[in-house]
C-alpha cells in the first residue's frame, strides 16, 4: 500500500515539475539585455493611453512591430546614457508625474488609478518617463558636443569677408525725380 501511495505522490509530483509555466518570454536581445513580452505590452498600453486617451486600441502586426523597433532603439540609447554617466533621480520624475496629474486635473492618487484602470503599473509609467528623461538628456549631451564653436571658428567667421553676388539679387528702387520728368 505504502509503495503505491509513493509512486502516485512522485508521478504526481513529476508531472508538476514536468510542465513548465510561462511567466514572460524574450522578444529581442540588445547587446545581452532582453526586452520581455510584457514590456512590449506596456509600451503599447502607454501608447494606446497617450494617443487614444486611455480608450483600448487593437494593434496591427505592422504596429507592434514598429513599437518594438521603438523599444530596441531605446534600449541601444540607454546603454549610451549608462556609458556616458547621464542619470535622473527619482525627485525629478516625481515632479513630471506631479505636473502630469496637475495637467490632467487629477491628483497624483487619481493617476495611479487611472494607469492601472488602462492596464499600466505606476512603476512601468516611472520607468517609462525615466526613459523619456535620461533619452532627452542624451540628445541634450550629444547636440552640445556638436554644436560646440571654437573661438578660432569664431574669429574665422567674423574675419571672413562676405560676398554678395550683385547679379543673382532683385534691387527694389524707387524712380528718381529726373526719371518722371523724361517720360
Amino acid at each position: 500500500m505504502f509503495t503505491i501511495a509513493f509512486w502516485t505522490i512522485l508521478n504526481v509530483y513529476q508531472s508538476v515539475i514536468a510542465e513548465p509555466i510561462v511567466v514572460d518570454r524574450v522578444i529581442a536581445v540588445v547587446n545581452g539585455e532582453a526586452i520581455l513580452a510584457s514590456e512590449l505590452q506596456t509600451s503599447l498600453a502607454i501608447q494606446s493611453l497617450t494617443k487614444a486617451k486611455g480608450e483600448p486600441r487593437n494593434f496591427s502586426s505592422a504596429q507592434k512591430n514598429a513599437v518594438l523597433e521603438k523599444m530596441i532603439d531605446e534600449k541601444i540609447l540607454l546603454q549610451r546614457a549608462r556609458l556616458l554617466n547621464i542619470s535622473v533621480d527619482p525627485e525629478t520624475i516625481m515632479r513630471i508625474i506631479q505636473d502630469i496629474a496637475k495637467n490632467q486635473e487629477l491628483t497624483v492618487d487619481k493617476l495611479r488609478k487611472k494607469l492601472k484602470n488602462a492596464g499600466i503599473s505606476f512603476e512601468d509609467f516611472e520607468t517609462k518617463l525615466e526613459t523619456d528623461v535620461l533619452l532627452s538628456r542624451l540628445r541634450d549631451k550629444e547636440l552640445d558636443q556638436k554644436l560646440y564653436v571654437s573661438d578660432a571658428e569664431a574669429e574665422n567667421f567674423l574675419s571672413t569677408e562676405v560676398e554678395f553676388n550683385l547679379s543673382s539679387c532683385l534691387l527694389y528702387t524707387s524712380p528718381s525725380p529726373r526719371d518722371q520728368r523724361g517720360s
